[in-house]
Formats: structure tokens, sequence, C-alpha cells
């Protein structure tokens, strides 16, 4: 610092304009900085305000080049103002820690376990194994329930493996292109993040404890000798469900085992596993996926158990949902399922049934993996569970929640054996983050629209009003529209990709059990299943409005309900990662520096990065107008400028300020001036109607100060002359007129952001009320022009800011027509009455206000 300063003052005592030069580049690469900083602020406020869901590396990304933005316009400033507000760097700092922090990612660690046996106590830990791993390993520790033999390929494995691939700059690159919003985005990103881990090499000490776990595991295997490969991963089988968004590979053989977990691996990067992440509000390194191994039952029935259903309708609190076979078919949507309902006593008791609607099943062969195959007429005659069977899983359920203290989802299985295996579990929610029972309820009358559909089984409750569109297969996701309800056969999880562009979906079959399902009351998803006839019902492209409270659909909007409690809200609100991005807003768009005349103007009152951007502007722009304090006499490369008025003025070029015809003239005139803000000053300086008379304008005072004091002096010196620095797009003036002087500084370019107009004028010849009429004349003048103005005495600040090229060279021109008409103007004003009237007659065109000509 004492080097710099020393460098600094040296040049300003021998190479004046050396400094001037050096002022010139910084004050320019400032505001670049600015505008950057601004654009990427914007882009954050936009993401914020807006509530668009993106991924949490694109904040990251935006915010490094803010802060970089910011802290170069730190280090500019200390160019164009050294030795000062040297303590901005340290709160620069300090808002960067806090961000960084909030942004930061955890700790990746990569060193073992990367195996963990679902027996081990630490295999309860889902930071380890992940949600779903935990949970299994604690029902069959704590609970005593029977779950599958299995283990987990943990989290360290996950995060060694992006590290031993150089995975993790890639991912986070395409992550931060990613828009979900859009489906060839989402699928272009998805599959090259998904191919780099396809073909990623396991490492060897991971595929090593693969092995070796893998062959414990053969030989306790009690049913078919493969094994189903699923996704474990943190924050899965949570309040964030993640249901049926990662894959899972069934009927795997050992030898198979490991690119199975590739592909288990790759699939957190499918689309519906982001746009599910995203909406969510979760980051990417909040999901590190572990892998779940388990040995594969040959089950002879499946469903879904759920303990926290209203009671209202059916009398039961806990529902059974069970189909014959293997539950792809449930889960996925496709399949109408036998539903039991139980109450919650003590013994738990059957309170009402419903047959299911099945027609084939799927079941396991140990060559084919599974294959449908019809139902018997036994078994199409009878449920897949008997009464025995549902109450002894309603008592799991009862026994879990109890356990737990909140309502659960539950995967089970039957074997042929009849032995019930719980597969999965998960915290149940009825509605979108709604507590079970805590949901509005809401009647509507004399509702007049036609009703569409009538007998809608609910799968996810709520109100919704769009337009039709329908959806036959995956492919048709990428034709959903923003606010569309969604019409088709049913729902499997992929629907999960458009889950951020659909206001509703009304499906004829599915099942409340479906993985879709789940998600929908996760986002708040108006869901109607079992609704036969919906396709032949709801053509595309009809306005509708889905009631999924009574399972209903009206044609039209039905105004009543769409602003109803009821209707569906905005879940990205309150998520973790709105929540995270406000707190980090608070630290970069906050702005609490309004007032730059404030004692709390200082790096000291900043409390956020647009504080500091603010402090830095407003400082580097008024040590732009003190330039004018260095004596010209001292600077060389400064050339004589006459431009058709008697004025003795000097101009010096920082950067394209003069025209190419210029060349090495010493005097020029103002076709070689190149200089966009004095091009347009001089044109209102040399305005025709503007009388100048003969008499030479300088700096009177400082040459009658010489020469009374007995000294000699030129009228023709450079050091009484007005000067300019300028550039292309800049201009920073010291106009002498006589007794009075202006010291303007003005940026007129194409970025309408940067410009700006910031004057000051002071002093006269005649006595101090006729100075103060002058400028209360000038500070009317400058208000009607659009400029803030402070006037104290005879002393005017003026500033006009942030507007276009052309309007900000329009009002130069009107300064200049100002400046030129009021030079003697001090000496002719009587009173106040005066000055009103003058200055209606120079905003109509008058610029010649003495009585006689000059």
């Amino acid at each position: 610092m004492i080097k710099n300063l020393f460098t600094y003052w040296t040049l300003q005592l021998f190479k004046p304009g050396a400094v001037i030069r050096e002022k010139y580049t910084a004050f320019q690469s400032l505001l670049d900085k600015d505008k950057q900083a601004h654009e990427k602020m914007a882009e954050l406020e936009e993401i914020y305000y807006d509530q668009m869901p993106v991924d949490l590396n694109v904040i990251e990304a935006r915010y490094r080049e803010f802060a970089d933005a910011v802290g170069s316009m730190i280090a500019d400033l200390a160019r164009v103002a050294p030795g000062k507000y040297t303590s901005l760097g340290r709160f620069h700092k300090r808002f960067d820690d806090y961000v960084r922090f909030m942004l930061g990612p955890p700790k990746r660690p990569v060193e073992p376990p990367y195996v963990l046996n679902l027996n081990e106590r630490q295999a309860r830990d889902a930071s380890l194994v992940g949600g779903k791993a935990a949970k299994l390993a604690w029902v069959s520790q704590s609970v005593g329930l029977p779950v599958p033999a299995g283990f987990a390929v943990t989290t360290r494995a996950f995060h060694r493996l992006i590290e031993f691939n150089d995975l993790e700059d890639p991912i986070a690159a395409e992550l931060e292109r990613l828009d979900i919003n859009s489906p060839a985005s989402l699928a272009e990103v998805s599959n090259r993040i998904g191919r780099a881990i396809g073909r990623a090499a396991v490492p060897p000490e991971v595929a090593d404890a693969i092995h070796g776990e893998l062959d414990r595991l053969q030989a306790t295997c009690r049913f078919t000798g493969r094994f189903a490969v699923r996704s474990s991963a943190v924050a899965e089988d949570t309040k964030s469900s993640f249901a049926g968004q990662y894959k899972t590979v069934l009927n795997v053989q050992a030898t198979d085992i490991v690119e199975a977990y590739r592909n288990v691996l790759a699939s957190k990067y499918a689309p519906p596993a982001l746009v599910y992440r995203i909406n969510y509000g979760l980051a990417d390194r909040e999901t590190p996926m572990a892998v779940l191994v388990v040995e594969m039952i040959d089950a002879m029935a499946s469903g879904v158990l759920y303990t926290g259903q209203p009671a209202a309708k059916t009398g039961g609190r806990l529902s059974i949902h069970a189909i014959w076979g293997q539950g792809q078919a449930l889960v996925d949507g496709a399949t109408v399922p036998a539903v039991f309902r139980v109450a919650a006593t003590d013994p738990p008791t059957l309170v009402a049934r419903r047959p299911h609607r099945q027609t084939q099943q799927q079941v396991f062969d140990p060559e084919r993996g599974l294959v449908a195959r019809p139902l018997s007429d036994k078994q199409a005659g009878n449920p897949p569970i008997g009464e025995s069977t549902a109450l002894s899983l309603a008592q799991w359920g009862m026994s879990l929640e109890d356990r737990l203290g909140e309502p659960q989802d539950v995967e089970w299985c039957l074997t042929h054996a009849r032995q019930p295996v719980l597969l999965q579990a998960r915290p149940f929610q009825a509605e979108s983050g709604s507590p079970i029972g805590g949901r509005p309820v809401c009647s509507f009358e004399d509702v007049d629209n036609e009703v569409l559909v009538a007998d809608g089984e609910p799968a996810a409750g709520g109100i919704a009003a769009g337009r039709t569109i329908r959806v036959m297969q995956i492919e048709d996701l990428a034709r959903v529209s923003e606010g569309a309800v969604v019409v088709t056969r049913n729902i499997p999880p992929d629907f999960a990709a458009a889950v951020n562009r659909m206001n509703a979906v009304v499906a004829e079959a599915g099942s409340f059990a479906g993985h879709f399902a789940s998600v929908a009351r996760e986002f708040g998803i108006p869901t109607l299943v079992n609704a036969e006839g919906a396709l032949d019902a709801l053509p595309e492209g009809i306005d509708v409005t889905v009631n999924a409270e009574t399972g209903t659909v009206y044609r039209g909007v039905v105004e009543s309900m769409v602003e109803s409690p009821c209707a569906r809200r905005n879940l990205l609100v309150d998520s973790p990662f709105m929540k995270r991005l406000g707190a980090i807003m608070s630290f970069i768009s906050a702005l609490e520096l309004v007032d730059s005349q404030s004692a709390d103007f200082t790096p000291e009152g900043c409390r956020s990065h647009h504080d500091i951007l603010r402090f830095v502007h407003q400082k580097a722009v008024e040590a732009m107008f003190q330039l004018s304090n260095i004596r010209f006499r001292k600077v060389g490369g400064s050339r004589k400028l006459k431009f058709g008025i008697p004025m003795l003025f000097y101009v010096i070029d920082v950067g394209g300020g003069f025209a190419e015809g210029a060349g090495d003239r010493i005097e020029l005139d103002s076709t070689q001036i190149a200089s966009r803000p004095l091009q347009a000053l001089i044109g209102g300086l040399t305005h025709p109607d503007i009388q100048w008379g003969n008499f030479s304008h300088f700096d009177w005072e400082s040459y009658d100060k010489v020469t009374l004091s007995g000294g000699s002096a030129n009228p023709d010196s450079v050091m009484f002359a007005s000067h300019a620095i300028i550039s292309d797009r800049y201009a920073n003036l010291n106009l002498r007129f006589g007794y009075h002087f202006v010291i303007l500084d003005t940026v007129c370019s194409a970025e309408e952001a940067d410009n700006y107009i910031l004057l000051r004028f002071s002093g006269g010849g005649a006595d101090i009320d006729k100075r103060r009429l002058r400028a209360l004349f000038l500070s009317q003048v400058f208000q009607r022009l659009g400029f803030d103005v402070t006037r104290t005495i005879d002393l005017i600040d003026a500033r006009y800011g942030a507007d276009s090229r052309a309007n900000t060279a329009r009002t130069l021109d009107r300064v200049g027509r100002l400046l030129g008409a009021t030079r003697l103007m001090d000496m002719y004003l009587k009173d106040e009455t005066m000055v009103d009237a003058y200055v209606d007659e120079f905003m109509a065109g008058r610029y010649h206000f003495s009585n006689v000509d000059i």
C-alpha cells in the first residue's frame, strides 16, 4: 500500500497526465464491472422473486461471477482513489464468506466404509447408506420386522467414484446449463451425465468391497439367488420421497452387480429425478447416492400400506393396497389394486374392502426376470391377501407409526410361503406439506358448469384449472405446456419429469399407491385415478377445472373453486431451496445505503454486496469529478480547442476522444473531437441564439489575484483556461466563465445504466443576492431537465442518472445552452419574479436574457 501510494504521488507530481489516464482506465474498468455485477444480481433476483426452479449450481455460478465483479470494482476504486476506503475489501470478504458458507458443499468423504451390511449398526446412518437402506436397517434391528437380506454400497463409494473419474466439475458444468422447463435441455443434460457415469470406472477398492460383501450375502440367501439393486440416496424416503424417481434393477446376477450399481448411480441424473430434486429445493450434493443390494424375493402378492389416511369417508385410518405378483405394476400406476380399510383399534379392525381390477400379474422367472402372465380364474375371483394378512400388515403399520411418531408409507410383499416381508418404509404425507387432517375443507354450491367426469378417485387432493392435453406415451410429456391438465390412461413415475408444468392429472387407471401419486401429493398436483371414460370425456384443448377433493372434473374454469383455500399452491415458495436463496439474497441484493449524503454512507455502513456496489460507484464518480483539480499547466499532451466561442479551452484525450483527422495537431477544432458527450455539450454552447460577445472567457478571478498582487500574467496561459479530459464516451470538464466555474463529469455510452451527468456550479461576479437568484434559476431549470438538485446559496450540485445515450446527449446539449445563456445572468437578475419568468422562457427556447447585446 505505501509503495503504491508513493508511486501514485510521484506520478501526480511529475506526470499528472499519466495519473489521469490511469484513473480513467480504472474508472472504465469499474463501470464495466459494475454493469456485470448488476446483470448477475438481476439474474439472481429473477430466480428468487419469480421463484424459478434451478439447480443450486446455477446459483453458485452466478454468485461467483457477481462476487468477482464486486471484488474487481473495489480494486478499481483503489486505483481511482488511492489510499481511501481501504476497509471495503474486509467487508466484501465478510459478505462473501457468509454466502459461500451457505452455498458451500458439505464434506465429501471418500474413505471407507464402502459397503455396510444391513445388520451392522452403522447401516442405520442415512448419511452413509441413504434413507431407504437406513430405514430398513432400523426396522430390522430395532423393531424386529422381516426385511430382505442385503447390504448398502455407501455414499462414500459414490464420492470415491466421482473423484476417481474426475467427474465433479463436468457434472457441475452440465447442471449449470440445465433448464428443467425445456424437455430438450433436460434430456441432453441427463444423457451427458448419465453416459459419463455409465462409462466411469468403479475404483478397485470399491469393487473389491462390493464383491466381498456379495460373497457373504450369497451364502445366506433364502429365496431366488438373484438380487435387486435399488437406489438409496440421501434424502430419499424422507419427507422428500423421490418415489419411483431413481432406477431399480431387478433379477440381477452376482456377476452383473457392478454394472447394475453404475446404472443406479446414473439414474440420480435421470430427467424425472432432476425435476423432482430441483423443484423440491435440494442441491445435487445434498443427495449423494448410496445403493441397496438385497436378495430378490419371488412375491406371490405385493402392495403398499398407508397408516395416516383421513377416516372421514371410509371409517378406516389405515389402508392396504394389494395386487397379485410383483408390485411394479402397482407403483407404476398400471393396475387397480384391491384395497382394505382398517380401523386403528387394538387389535385393528377391518371396516371396508374393495376388489381389484387386475387381469395380469408380473412374476419372477429365473431366466427371463419379470414376465407378465394372466391371472388364474382363482386369482381373478379372490383378493391377493386375506383378512388376517391385512390385519397383520395393519399391526405392522401401527407399530411403525408409534415408534417413529408419524404416519408411514410402507411397501411389502408376501412370499409363496405367505410370509410378509417389509421392503421399504418412509413418512407418509397425505397432501402437499400439510399434516394429516390439516387440509382445508371446501364446499361449493350452485356450480353451473357441466360435469365431464363425476367418479374419479382422488390420489392427490386439491383443485386446479387448465387446458387439457393428452399424454399417451412418455414421449408426449415434451408437449405438456405450463399449467396443463394432463389426461392419460395411467401414471407411471416418469410423469415426474413434467411435474413443474402440469396443474392437474386425470387418469383412467392407476392407484393412490402409485409412485407418481406420492409425487403428486408432495407437489400439490390434484390427481384423479380410476376415472373411467376420462379420455372420451376430456378431449384435448379444452379448459377444465379438476376438483380432486370430490373426484369431479368441470368444463371451463370454476372461479369459486380456483380462488378457494383448496386450490393448488406454489410449494417452491416455502421450499428449502427458496429459504436458502432468501438468506443468500439478503447478503447480495439488500440495499441500506440509499442516501449518499448520510453519515452512514461509509464502508462500515455496508450490510450487503449491493451496498458495496452503490458505495464504490458513488465514490468513483466523485473521484473522477475531482479530476478538474489537477492543474493543466502540468499536463503533457493537452491540446488547444477552438469551437467558435471566445473561450480559452484545452483538452486531453485518454482514449478515443479525438477523431482520426486530429493527428498531431496542437490546435484542434470541433470537427476533430470524437467524444460524444463533449460534442453534445459544444453543440449547446454554440447554439446560434446565444450571444457570446467579443471578450474572452477564462478564469478572471485567478488572473485578478495574480495581477493585483504585483505579478505578471498572460490571460492566454493554460493555467487560466477551461479544460476537459475526454474519451469517446466520457468527459470531465472544468469550465471557467469569468468569475464563476462549472465542473461537469459525464458518461454518454450505449449502456444506459452507465450513463450520468454530474455537475457543480459555483461563484459569480455580482453580489451574493444576485448570485443566489441565478442559482435559483439554474436549479429550477435543472429540475425541469430531469436532474436531482441540491442548492446552497450560489452553489449548485446536480445529478442526472441512467438514461439512454440519445437522451443523455440531448440533455448535455440543453446543459450547454443553459451555461451559455446564464454566464452573466447574475448581473441583471433583480428578484424572484424574474426568475420564474426566465425559467419558462428558457424552456420555451430563449437563450439571451440581457437587455443589451454583449
